[in-house]
């Protein structure tokens, strides 16, 4: 909850208080809630794929003649599309009733007693006793319960209609029910109940209407549920989502840091959450500094990604972007990072080249098995530093002008490229 409210500044400011009087199962309950969720999702796209996968083949198959069996005994003939289909019958009632259950979860808060302390002033208490009256207003029980689960609702700039939905349960056999109406609409939005009075349990959906013509940005509404004797208040967002990528939040690079050195072969990319409105994030990890060709292309729900099977003492580049229910949004800058361990002289061998001395103090030499049409050098800050054209299967390059460090030689043969990494000193 403090992640996604953090790009709220009024919110962020006291976001200390998101956890204040929660108790334990407050905070256990919901999230695992919202781990059921998601990985019920996961199930629910695999066993679609075998659904899928089954129609296909239940079609394929529908004339293939097979014998039944009925309690290991020869029965009447039927066919294996037909027996795959009942298979397929049975899997999407089953997939629906696990995508029916309703995943529930609670935040009241701690419970406990209500204690008033009272201090005396003024003249002494008469025998030790005085007494009192206390009045405490609002400690009754209410006449109905009104919740919704869509406190914010996100629609793309142009939709046409945004849905809230409120459910109504009356208590201690309160009968007066409830009528809703809505406050705050903006200009040009009307809103329409599917229910606008309730006598008992139940719930009504609200409908608004005339949203394409909204810009984007939040809109706060409360949704009244007006009883016999109370009023219950529900505000609500409407959040319009922009489909420019320019308006998707730009995360930074936090893990490795720009320019790091010593990295592992498997390694967490960690980077900052863009906020509430960002539902996915791409990755890409490349050993070229334009991302010419990406080794490495992922997704990934949270701000972080593990990233496997790296190769020692090369350097890659790697970048991030939000994208948002309505738009993907514009990359990162990019950061770069070597891998532990030195390119050594099989991997060298591997290439068709050899580069040599390394460490070099002036100059190096490079040798290759085809012929080299230029070479290029980068800092670790990804910088070329250097250009060389060669068209020759050897080169000499001096580097007695550059700084004492580590710097990565990038050869172009045949329209392919190769790094090495040179130590400078």
């Amino acid at each position: 909850i403090k992640q996604a409210i953090e790009t709220n500044a009024e919110l962020n400011s006291v976001s200390e208080f998101v956890h204040f009087a929660c108790t334990s199962e407050d905070i256990n309950n919901l999230s695992h809630a919202l781990m059921l969720k998601r990985g019920r999702q996961q199930l629910l796209d695999q066993v679609d794929q075998i659904i899928n996968d089954l129609t296909n083949k239940s079609h394929d198959f529908a004339e293939v003649p097979m014998l039944s069996r009925t309690h290991g005994q020869t029965a009447s003939p039927t066919t294996v599309g037909k027996e795959l289909a009942n298979v397929v019958a049975r899997m999407r009632r089953q997939r629906e009733q696990i995508n029916a259950v309703e995943l529930l979860g609670k935040i009241n808060g701690a419970v406990g007693t209500y204690t008033a302390k009272i201090s005396h002033k003024g003249a002494n208490l008469v025998d030790g006793l005085q007494d009192v009256s206390i009045v405490i207003s609002g400690m009754g029980t209410p006449d109905f319960l009104a919740l919704t689960h869509d406190g914010q609702v996100y629609l793309c700039v142009g939709d046409a209609t945004a849905d809230f939905t409120v459910n109504y349960s009356p208590l201690n056999g309160y009968t007066g029910g409830v009528s809703f109406s809505v406050s705050g609409l903006p200009g040009g939005i009307s809103a329409d109940f599917s229910d606008p009075t309730l006598s008992g349990a139940g719930s009504s959906t609200m409908t608004l209407s005339g949203t394409e013509n909204l810009a984007a940005g939040d809109y706060e509404l409360v949704i009244e549920v007006a009883g016999t004797g109370e009023t219950q208040s529900l505000p609500v967002v409407l959040t319009v989502l922009s489909d420019d990528p320019s308006a998707v939040p730009i995360s930074d690079l936090l893990d490795p840091e720009d320019g790091a050195i010593d990295i592992p072969i498997v390694y967490e990319l960690h980077w900052s959450n863009g906020g509430q409105v960002v539902t996915s994030y791409d990755v890409e990890v490349s050993r070229d500094i334009d991302f010419t060709n990406v080794q490495f292309a992922q997704s990934s729900e949270f701000p972080s990604s593990l990233i496997l099977g790296m190769q020692e003492g090369y350097t890659y580049w790697w970048r991030v972007r939000g994208n948002t229910e309505c738009a993907v949004g514009e990359w990162s800058e990019a950061f770069t990072f070597t891998v532990a361990g030195t390119l050594g002289i099989e991997s060298q061998k591997a290439l068709g080249l050899a580069l040599y001395p390394n460490p070099a103090s002036s100059a190096f030499n490079l040798r290759s098995e085809t012929p080299i049409q230029r070479v290029e050098l980068r800092n670790v800050l990804g910088q070329m530093v250097l250009s060389q054209n060669v068209q020759n299967t050897e080169a000499q390059v001096s580097v007695e002008h550059l700084s004492n460090g580590t710097y990565f030689v990038r050869v172009y043969r045949d329209g392919t490229s190769a790094d090495l990494k040179l130590i400078k000193q």
